[in-house]
């Protein structure tokens, strides 16, 4: 295990999207990664984005805000990811983890420089199958894993659950059977959980259970589920910061509570991978009047290019978000993606996304529009040290 294969894990946005705890409780202290305990990492992500749409202004692709560009066509350089975090390792049963991320794209009243994860966890897979942890993190809900290099899947933006406030999290890692737990604070979250009470007291909580099967030294079978008690598709604020606009439909009644329900499967036979991944919301979203659900289904591809270690993927996903037949009702989002690793820690990769409506989270019902399709061609570089 080399550094840039660990800073990749914890800081690649695409890879173990829910499941970087896991990672860190898997690395054995006798790994030589770690300088008097220490294990600085960072990462750079940079594209040069083309887009064209044939409406003007609607550009929906899910990685940016719409108003990255304006018109018709536009081009733009883009710092998509600039992240650094230390992992710290006293002894081999306690992981401290901290991780700062500069982002050009913030919502309002979020500033550029985030500390998006700092918890301590306690285990180790040199131990025993259990951890415990405690801190701000990207919750274990779902899979929310992308095949494609850079651009988010549907599943990951419409459900991803991150934490404004520390949690506990109870992990158990089995040879195939795989069981998370974590309990939430009251109150708005920095992404999905969301409860009617403000008080701060402990009253969300989510779920995740898998299991691994190991078919041959070439194959593995995932299946797995979540659940999340109560979500932001509970009331009519559609963004994804507590800080969030008021939908165009202020006057809808809020539920008490919008639970999420998660399956996913992945069948991985080498060089190929295969993964489905569909969420729902249990109760109608009130700014649609309709439930919100999402399915994300994405194949790859390993292969050697000019002898470098190489992939290509296909990720297609499906937001329903609105009764048939309002233009808030859906959104198609087809990739068609390509990496190849120049060096263990510098990769090349370019995506063309094409993109059938537009959903936009904020004034959805007045916004939208189920016939604007767009296109998206990004190349960038990808750095991880």
């Amino acid at each position: 295990m080399n550094k840039s294969k660990v800073s990749r894990a914890l800081l690649d946005p695409q890879l173990y999207s829910t499941e970087k705890s896991s990672f860190i409780w898997g690395i054995p202290s006798s790994e030589k990664l770690f300088t008097k305990n220490f294990l600085l990492m960072g990462a750079f992500a940079g594209n040069a984005f083309v887009e064209w749409t044939n409406e003007r202004d609607r550009f929906p692709i899910l990685s940016r805000f719409p108003s990255q560009h304006q018109g018709y066509s536009g081009t733009q350089l883009v710092l998509s990811q600039a992240e650094m975090a230390l992992l710290f390792k006293p002894i081999n049963w306690v992981n401290a983890f901290i991780d700062f991320q500069y982002s050009e794209v913030v919502y309002p009243g979020q500033a550029q420089l985030q500390m998006r994860k700092a918890y301590v966890l306690l285990g180790s897979s040199e131990l025993n199958p259990y951890y415990l942890l405690f801190g701000k993190k990207t919750l274990q809900f779902g899979k929310l894993t992308a095949y494609n290099p850079m651009t988010h899947t549907v599943n990951n933006h419409f459900f991803r659950v991150d934490s404004n406030t520390p949690v506990l999290e109870l992990g158990y890692i089995g040879k195939s059977l795989r069981f998370y737990g974590t309990v939430i604070p009251a109150g708005r979250q920095l992404r999905v959980a969301d409860s009617d009470d403000r008080s701060g007291h402990i009253n969300n909580y989510a779920l995740k259970a898998s299991y691994r099967h190991f078919i041959s030294k070439k194959s593995t079978f995932e299946l797995g589920g979540s659940y999340l008690n109560s979500s932001i598709y509970r009331q009519n604020i559609p963004t994804h910061t507590s800080s969030g606009q008021q939908n165009a439909q202020p006057n809808i009644t809020v539920n008490k509570r919008n639970a999420l329900a998660n399956v996913f499967l992945e069948y991985k036979l080498k060089p190929f991978s295969f993964m489905a991944e569909y969420t729902a919301s249990l109760r109608s979203w009130p700014s649609t009047l309709a439930p919100v659900r999402s399915l994300t289904v994405q194949a790859n591809y390993d292969f050697n290019f000019y002898d470098q270690k190489s992939s290509a993927s296909f990720v297609y996903g499906s937001g329903v978000l609105g009764p048939t037949g309002k233009e808030y009702e859906r959104l198609d989002q087809y990739i068609f993606g390509f990496e190849t690793w120049l060096y263990p820690f510098l990769s090349l990769t370019t995506e063309y996304v094409y993109n059938k409506g537009f959903v936009p989270l904020i004034n959805i019902t007045k916004d939208s529009s189920s016939t604007t399709i767009s296109h998206s061609v990004l190349t960038g570089v990808r750095m991880y040290f």
